[in-house]
């Protein structure tokens, strides 16, 4: 969902943390054009050992972000479909920092 919204109505979000998710297909047709993400950034972290969404979801969404010009942050950690404290500290950081 966060893909969803922030990526069809940037003007409404700074940025998008995705955990363990997925891009849907048919949101891409409704994406904001590529000079709408200026100051738009995204955070992306797997789990390599996700059975519910398997990391190669986060390995696409990560390629569709670098394909789009998109700032982004891409982490896979050994955890499955849950976070852990890693995933929270990584998250902390991000939302701190100034860029």
């Amino acid at each position: 969902m966060s893909f969803s919204v922030g990526l069809s109505r940037p003007d409404k979000i700074k940025g998008i943390i995705a955990l363990s998710g997925y891009i849907l297909a048919e949101s891409k047709p409704h994406f904001a054009a590529k000079n709408k993400f200026e100051q738009f950034k995204v955070l992306i972290i797997h789990g390599t050992e996700d059975k519910v969404l398997p990391v190669t979801d986060g390995r696409e969404s990560k390629k569709l972000m670098a394909e789009m010009g998109l700032k982004h942050e891409y982490h896979e950690l050994a955890l499955g479909h849950n976070i852990n404290n890693e995933t929270l500290r990584l998250m902390n950081v991000w939302l701190n920092k100034k860029d």
